[in-house]
């Protein structure tokens, strides 16, 4: 049996694709899977030092070796593929940031600045052209030829939608979620064609509606640490349970990517285990 090596660095969601990884590891032997994760979009101050990706910052190294047990950078010649879970990637970061202060016309929100259409088209794309994420693929992309895939933060949930917390009102703007996920994914697919990233969406099966997760994966949601988030505050942090549908999106795509590519690392550690 041939054994793959996944590197999946990324923020506090990694936390829960780590869960749910533990749920079905031993459905999938052929792959082994370490996490480096660390809070907000601090992965995009990583350096390129000796064929690693290190952390420039002691907090961010002292966070790689407590989710990956023990290894405080990334040593890209180890894994055959890679994931970039959220780190400021997707609808959900872009509208918390956009909305609290501009809105289009058509969906006017008292208080808010209006914005064109155009406008809203190019600070999403520069948003994830300049963010945390696609800085991590570049330089990834620089130091292997192993495929490079990115994963953008769960779409809020349903739940939102009745919250009273400050922070839930952003995500009730009248269309504006649904306007910029439809943004999001044409600079997704441009960078993707321009640049060879694949972008993957979050399972259908997790959606309550094309702009919200359903309820039960966000109920124990979990931070970083796997630490659950405190119910009724939390609207993007997902479950265990979401963490493993996630994770067999992700191995799948990786198989199917890895049959394409050289396998430097499974080569490796097959030859170690003979």
């Amino acid at each position: 049996m041939t054994i793959r090596r996944l590197c999946i660095v990324g923020d506090s969601h990694v936390g829960a694709v780590k869960l749910g990884w533990d749920l079905i590891s031993d459905e999938n032997r052929s792959w082994e899977v370490d996490f480096f994760g660390a809070v907000g979009d601090s992965i995009g101050s990583l350096l390129i030092k000796g064929g690693e990706l290190s952390p420039s910052v002691q907090s961010v190294r002292d966070s790689f070796a407590l989710t990956s047990k023990g290894q405080n950078s990334i040593r890209t010649q180890n894994y055959d593929a890679f994931v970039i879970v959220s780190a400021g990637l997707g609808a959900t970061v872009l509208t918390r940031r956009i909305c609290a202060t501009h809105s289009l016309a058509s969906c006017y929100e008292p208080g808010s600045s209006p914005i064109s259409r155009a406008c809203l088209r190019d600070t999403v794309f520069n948003a994830i052209d300049s963010g945390a994420a696609m800085a991590t693929a570049r330089k990834l992309r620089s130091m292997t030829t192993a495929p490079v895939a990115l994963l953008p933060t769960p779409l809020p949930s349903i739940e939102v939608l009745e919250a009273d917390a400050d922070k839930a009102i952003v995500f009730r703007a009248s269309g504006m979620l649904a306007e910029i996920k439809h943004l999001y994914e044409l600079s997704a697919t441009r960078l993707e064609v321009n640049e060879g990233f694949a972008f993957i969406s979050q399972p259908a099966e997790t959606l309550d509606t094309p702009c919200y997760t359903r309820r039960e994966f966000a109920a124990g949601g979990v931070n970083l640490t796997g630490r659950a988030k405190r119910d009724g505050d939390n609207f993007c942090h997902m479950n265990s349970n979401y963490g493993a549908i996630v994770m067999g999106l992700l191995l799948a795509h990786a198989d199917s990517a890895c049959r394409a590519v050289p396998s430097a690392a499974a080569s490796a550690v097959n030859a170690a285990l003979s």
